[in-house]
């Protein structure tokens, strides 16, 4: 009898007893592909490192390509320019420490993950994101946070009136003004003059104030990063600007009375003199001098600081009415001065004098006018709380270029007219956590924006006071500031930086940029004193005012926690578009009540004209959820599509063209749009095919020893592993070229490989130890033999000069009757190769479990087999393979015996 057995790829299912003729046991340097078993050729390896030295990153951009290359004993980075390894004359290229450009060093000898968008490269660590800018001839090290650059702000006065108005007034209003004491006005009255007057004072407003650019209000000055993108980050706490806490501007006010020419009876006229007056007010500002020098270093990310101001908080009602009026007789020999009660500055000698006390301040000497005046109509103390408490839209009105800062008072450039319009003018986002140090455990880049899961957040330490409150002119002295958080479960107490800041000052609004924190202490070189802080009703963060008096209470020295750290392992932050440094509150996902174990994403259309249903996947220990991609460009976690979790956290996860694959408990899984199916159950088996094994002292197979040597295999790379335990620590390349997945653990040297054209599996020999994204090559670190370098090496770009040694074992043929004994009389070997290229012996068997050798040839060809009969065979083939070549399957010539009772 003869069957013709068409050989397939590597499988462990279903059992022996019933598997198909033609499924392989052992398939050591083949792989199915296109109907035959074709060798799998070397990769190429391309680069061999120093001692101690791996590439762990492929940074590139369309101007650059940099290997990144890592040391563990030191923690350091290094660059390598592509020139080195893509234009050698010759393979594998010997790099030397002098290739080595160094980046930086860590003090921690591991990392989280690495990633770059743009000519920004990433190392993530424990300590948070280190961010390094490639400026086209080394990398500058940022650090892992956007310094903070303490900015204080102030006022500088100066007195402005209007030239002296007159108004007549009829008959009756002269007799009631000349008869008043109590400066009351009737209802009638107080419209008269309101119309007037008021008129005139808004006209003062809009002219000397609003227009140039000054301010004379109580308003909320603020300000935050413009990065290289224009986002804006880095807000800093609003700090209440008080010009006045007081009605303003003032009116001084006159009554006149003349008679006619000397000697006549005329009647005398009456009218009032008044002009409108203000301590008119500009905005100053200067830097922390030694935080300049650190925010320099990243100018090339941060473009401007951006300044942004509130409305004005009105303490004026510009509908109200005129409430009192009191009005002198002249006296050409009085001088008058204005006082009321705000904070206030004064321009003293071309300096800036700064009067910040808690008593009535005063301005200048105001020409011979005598001390009437009108009040203007003021909101109550209330409202204008309430009006700062709620105050949350800022508006645009100087970006000043980070060489332009001054560490010295200057002016806020505001431009004419840039006041008059200002809710037209761009407003400021509302910031959310960016003064936190974000720690991810996993990072994956999609869409040129950064993707990091699995965060652990260092809280802010909070503003230096400086940057809380106005500057003053007393005597400065340093002050701190705490703030305690209660978030997480935990209580938390965080220390600002200490600053000089005048002693005297009042800390009328304080604020701390996290909702969460309900205490402030502030410590001003004298005194510990307690603020009470509750939640911003429109801003993201913790406020403080409670009027224009001290309100602090004496507290005892607080102390500061050293574990101020919250851990979101459920939650996963996207960047904005090429900005791998800001992280919007829209980009921010929470994904199940898990723990998020790694992100990927399946890059290629699933259906037609339609982006992937689930681009981007989130995998838990829930499972793995799909993250939908919003219109805004940023991802929303929908449902969970699979219950698989994930082994070991990160390292299997293998994003390929339309789908994603991953390492479980249940084997390996591959993951296209909302469905799984595992890739590896028929590489399940309880105890896996092992050619070499010995019991009792002999080998299961006799002559394997000779078999592997022949084949020039060792031992180790063709012992294979319960599938279930290899999953545990594997990970896999996808070749792209050859449409591929390696799947390896650096602790076995038996390497599976993936047909995903035919969904065949097969083996390879060698020492994987990492992959490296370098999409569509496929790029891994290896190691050869006993040597400590690792090499470069491309395994989709495979030698084809080589020869391929391997060697294959089918599983039990059965040849059509499992249970009859059977002579095999010839067999020979079908494919496309050089004879002497494919050897091969042949094992019997009876029950499946002892093998015996039959016969053995030096080629293709094994002929005139005699002897005992039995009711299995395995066959091993050795092979030598080169391009081209290509083995399908065998012949076999075999005679059934004494088939007349059961066996």
């Amino acid at each position: 009898m003869i069957k013709e057995i068409k050989y397939e790829g590597y499988t462990e299912v279903p059992s022996d007893y019933e598997c198909p003729d033609g499924d392989l046991s052992l398939a050591q340097g083949v792989l199915p592909d296109e109907g035959t078993l074709q060798p799998i050729l070397p990769a190429t390896d391309l680069a061999i490192l120093p001692a101690g030295y791996k590439i762990v990153f492929i940074h590139a951009t369309s101007q650059m390509k940099h290997y990144i290359v890592h040391r563990p004993s030191t923690g350091a980075f290094y660059w390598i320019d592509r020139g080195v390894i893509d234009n050698a004359q010759s393979y594998p290229v010997t790099i030397t420490t002098s290739d080595l450009n160094q980046i930086s060093s860590f003090t921690s000898t591991d990392y989280n993950s690495i990633n770059a968008v743009g000519n920004v490269l990433m190392v993530m660590d424990d300590d948070g994101i280190h961010y390094f800018l490639w400026d086209g001839s080394l990398y500058k090290d940022l650090g892992n946070h956007i310094p903070e650059l303490p900015i204080s702000f102030g006022l500088n006065a100066t007195i402005v009136r209007t030239e002296e108005l007159d108004r007549d007034f009829s008959a009756a209003d002269i007799r009631f003004i000349a008869e008043m004491r109590d400066g009351v006005l009737t209802e009638e009255h107080r419209k008269v003059v309101s119309e007037e007057i008021l008129g005139s004072v808004n006209k003062f407003i809009q002219d000397k104030v609003v227009k140039e650019g000054k301010f004379i209000y109580p308003f909320l000055v603020r300000y935050a990063y413009r990065l290289y993108d224009q986002t804006l980050t880095m807000h800093s706490a609003p700090v209440l600007m008080v010009c006045s806490s007081d009605a303003v501007p003032l009116v001084p006010i006159t009554r006149y009375s003349y008679g006619g020419p000397s000697g006549t009876t005329e009647e005398h006229l009456n009218y009032i003199r008044y002009y409108v007056a203000a301590a008119v007010q500009t905005l100053v500002y200067k830097v922390d001098a030694s935080g300049y020098g650190v925010l320099s270093d990243w100018k090339d990310i941060v473009s401007s600081v951006d300044i942004f101001v509130s409305a004005p908080l009105y303490n004026y009602d510009q509908n109200g009415l005129i409430d009192r009026f009191i009005i002198k007789e002249y006296n050409e020999n009085s001088a008058w001065e204005i006082g009321y009660n705000p904070w206030c500055v004064s321009e003293y000698n071309g300096g800036y004098v700064f009067q910040i006390n808690n008593i009535i301040p005063w301005y200048t000497t105001l020409y011979d006018i005598p001390s009437g005046s009108v009040t203007v109509p003021r909101f109550s103390d209330t409202k204008i709380k309430y009006a700062i408490l709620s105050a949350h839209d800022f508006y645009l009105i100087s970006s000043i270029k980070v060489d332009d800062l001054s560490s010295s008072l200057t002016d806020v450039p505001i431009r004419e007219g840039d006041l008059e319009a200002l809710v037209a003018r761009e407003a400021m986002t509302d910031d959310y956590d960016s003064h936190d140090t974000l720690v991810p455990a996993y990072s994956h880049v999609y869409n040129s924006r950064l993707n990091i899961a699995n965060l652990s957040k260092t809280l802010f330490d909070g503003f230096a006071p400086s940057a809380l409150m106005q500057i003053s002119n007393v005597s400065p002295a340093n002050w701190k500031a705490w703030v305690f958080i209660r978030q997480d479960n935990k209580e938390i107490v965080v220390e600002s930086p200490e600053s000089a800041l005048a002693a005297a000052n009042i800390p009328y609004y304080l604020y701390y940029p996290n909702k969460n924190a309900y205490k402030m202490v502030l410590f001003n070189g004298g005194d510990y004193k307690q603020y009470d802080l509750e939640q911003h009703d429109f801003l993201n963060g913790a406020v403080f005012f409670n009027g224009w008096s001290e309100s602090g209470t004496f507290t005892v020295v607080p102390h500061p926690t050293s574990d101020k750290t919250i851990y979101l392992p459920n939650v996963m932050y996207t960047s904005e578009v090429n900005n791998p440094f800001e992280f919007p509150s829209s980009g921010i996902n929470t994904v199940g009540i898990g723990e998020i174990h790694g992100i990927a994403s399946a890059v290629r259309p699933l259906s037609e004209g339609q982006f992937g249903e689930y681009p981007l996947y989130a995998f838990t220990t829930e499972g793995v959820w799909a993250l939908e991609f919003r219109s805004d460009g940023v991802f929303v976690a929908r449902q969970p599509v699979t219950r698989d979790v994930v082994i070991k956290p990160g390292v299997s996860i293998t994003s390929i063209d339309t789908a994603v694959l991953f390492a479980t408990e249940r084997g390996i899984m591959l993951l296209q749009g909302s469905n799984t199916k595992c890739i590896s159950e028929e590489l399940e088996a309880e105890h896996p095919f092992n050619l070499i094994e010995i019991k009792n002292g002999v080998a299961v197979y006799p002559g394997a020893a000779a078999l592997t040597g022949i084949a020039q295999v060792s031992g180790d790379s063709i012992t294979l592993p319960n599938i279930k335990e290899f999953v545990k620590d594997c990970r896999m390349l996808y070749d792209y070229k050859n449409q591929r997945i390696i799947v390896y653990s650096p602790s076995d040297r038996c390497v599976l490989v993936y047909n995903l054209k035919t969904g065949k599996w097969g083996m390879m020999a060698g020492t994987i130890v990492d992959g490296i994204n370098s999409y569509p090559e496929s790029l891994a670190m290896t190691q050869s033999g006993s040597g400590s370098n690792f090499v470069l090496t491309d395994f989709s770009d495979l030698d084809t000069s080589a020869t391929m040694k391997g060697l294959l074992v089918t599983r039990p043929l059965k040849l059509d009757y499992p249970n009859d004994l059977k002579t095999i009389r010839n067999i020979i070997q079908r494919g496309k190769f050089i004879k002497g290229h494919v050897k091969q012996v042949l094992w019997g068997s009876r029950d499946l479990i002892n093998w015996h050798l039959v016969g053995s040839s030096v080629d293709h060809y094994l002929h005139n087999i005699t002897g005992t009969p039995y009711k299995y065979f395995r066959v091993g083939l050795p092979i030598d393979m080169v391009e081209g070549e290509n083995l399908y399957g065998c012949t076999v010539e075999y005679e059934l015996k004494e088939t007349n009772r059961l066996r």
